[in-house]
């Protein structure tokens, strides 16, 4: 039996990198630590079944290490703030934490063992006909896909 998947089309549009982050004031911060140094550490993590929280989990599960899960939260604001407000670290896309990082209202962590890169497609049937709406978006995400690539280090 086939997959359904291999009914869909797959665009490559967007590489999100997610970043480990804390309060400017964490020992933490602007460190390139290793990841059993964060085992007493408050984490406040993303809703069972976010994929966020599976990438961070994942990286636990592999160190054999119970991470120090102090609030569960659906909202990236309302983390954002309990990191401003030195309530814990947590794992956020660069897209949604630049002020912040920018501002100083937030600072990076370094992990020497991982990286957390999660690629995000434009996915539709393939037989699918496409209407000027939607090519339209096909083109926009490649543009801003082009436009993440220049800036690229």
């Amino acid at each position: 039996m086939d997959s359904p998947y291999c009914e869909l089309t797959y665009i490559d549009f967007l590489d999100d990198k997610l970043m480990l982050v804390c309060h400017t004031e964490n020992p933490l911060a602007g460190q390139t630590v290793r990841i059993k140094q964060l085992c007493s550490e408050a984490i406040i993590a993303r809703e069972h079944g976010s994929r966020t929280q599976k990438m961070i989990q994942d990286v636990f599960d592999k160190w054999h290490i119970t991470p120090n899960v102090t609030w569960v939260c659906k909202s990236i604001d309302s983390i954002k703030e309990a990191v401003k407000h030195n309530k814990g670290i947590t794992l956020l896309s660069q897209y949604v934490i630049q002020d912040e990082l920018k501002n100083g209202k937030i600072a990076k962590i370094n992990l020497k063992e991982s990286s957390f890169i999660r690629k995000f497609y434009i996915s539709y049937h393939k037989n699918k006909h496409l209407t000027e709406y939607i090519n339209s978006f096909i083109t926009l995400c490649s543009a801003i896909k082009e436009e993440n690539s220049e800036k690229a280090p």
